[in-house]
């Protein structure tokens, strides 16, 4: 008998059986003790399946321990081609505010014990109007019908009502490791996916987590104040072309770094357009304080006057007239977080 409880909206004692080493299906890697650590990268949306945890003092007996039921629950679920990851929360006390019988507010105290989850699924929203959101959706009513071997061969699950397999109470959540602003940053923006469609060296294809901004291009703008009419500001610029410009000089730069051998990224939104330098996984990579050095302004000495001041890097590009023209870098460049709207 196990070592464990495994909840899914419901709690049940289950037993582990052993399980065969396989290929996962549809290109989803399935190796078996291989422990495959939830991540931000991962979601935003996902699947929690299950929680395992420890049982209570009277109830523990010997058996595998609650990481290795999750390892193996995430095991069969790559090997029929679900993306599934485990992680831990660990045990917390806290209070909670509530109400008694007579409508009385009051304060309970509750405790979370350390549970390993298993999660599966990549999906970028939940709503069934959308390709990720409908395979989301399908993908969660094929979990809540599985009853893997490892949780119900050799164990007493015992069917219940409302509850008819190990899995049913499995629903969809924002993968945990992110934060509400995280989440929020890898919504889908079919307008920015629009704009950089088809795009060679597109930010979208970087597979890390943040890149380095280096030099950003912007169209131009123009501010009402007042009464007075825009028209004849308007007369003053070139309206899309002076975007398409941007665009434009942010590829050219783009194309010319990955020449210098530069792993250089690009990416448009509505008003401007930036060039990035990197992969990185997170924020404060060492790699990226590198960059931020080669590319950044630098102090030079003015022979004129002797004083030191603070010159931007540069890049030759040809504009779209085929002309030679000079790009000026960030004087400070910066991270940013990679958009992951596929």
């Amino acid at each position: 008998m196990p070592a464990y409880r495994i909840q899914s909206l419901f709690i049940a004692t289950i037993a582990i059986c052993s399980l065969v080493n396989s290929a996962g299906a549809g290109g989803i890697e399935a190796v078996k003790g291989k422990r495959y650590a939830l991540s931000k990268q991962h979601g935003p949306w996902m699947i929690m399946v299950a929680t395992i945890s420890e049982p209570t003092e009277g109830m523990k007996v010997e058996g595998k321990t609650p990481e290795i039921a999750a390892d193996e629950l995430v095991f069969e679920l790559r090997q029929v081609g679900i993306p599934a990851y485990s992680f831990s929360r660990d045990e917390a006390t806290g209070q909670i505010q509530t109400q008694d019988r007579r409508g009385r507010e009051t304060n309970k105290k509750y405790k979370l014990d350390k549970e390993i989850c298993v999660v599966a699924g990549n999906y970028e929203d939940i709503e069934p109007s959308t390709k990720s959101g409908k395979t989301a959706q399908e993908t969660l009513l094929y979990v809540k019908k599985l009853k893997p071997a490892c949780l119900t061969e050799g164990g007493i699950y015992r069917e219940t009502p409302g509850q008819p397999g190990p899995l049913s109470g499995a629903f969809l959540t924002v993968n945990p490791m992110l934060t509400p602003e995280e989440v929020q940053a890898r919504k889908r923006n079919p307008e920015l996916l629009q704009i950089n469609a088809g795009m060679e060296f597109s930010l979208f294809d970087n597979k890390g987590d943040f890149s380095l901004v280096i030099a950003t291009f912007k169209g131009k703008s123009v501010t009402k104040q007042g009464d007075k009419d825009l028209e004849s500001a308007f007369s003053k610029l070139t309206g899309q072309a002076s975007v398409d410009v941007a665009y434009w000089d942010a590829w050219k730069t783009c194309n010319a770094l990955r020449a210098r051998g530069v792993e250089a990224w690009v990416f448009h939104d509505r008003y401007q357009s930036y060039v990035t330098v990197g992969s990185f996984t997170q924020e404060r990579d060492p790699r990226a304080f590198e960059f931020a050095k080669a590319f950044g302004a630098k102090y030079s000495n003015n022979p004129a006057t002797g004083q030191q001041n603070l010159i931007a890097e540069q890049q030759t590009i040809q504009d779209q007239n085929g002309n030679p023209k000079m790009i000026l870098f960030d004087p400070e460049p910066h991270m940013m977080r990679v958009p992951k709207y596929r």
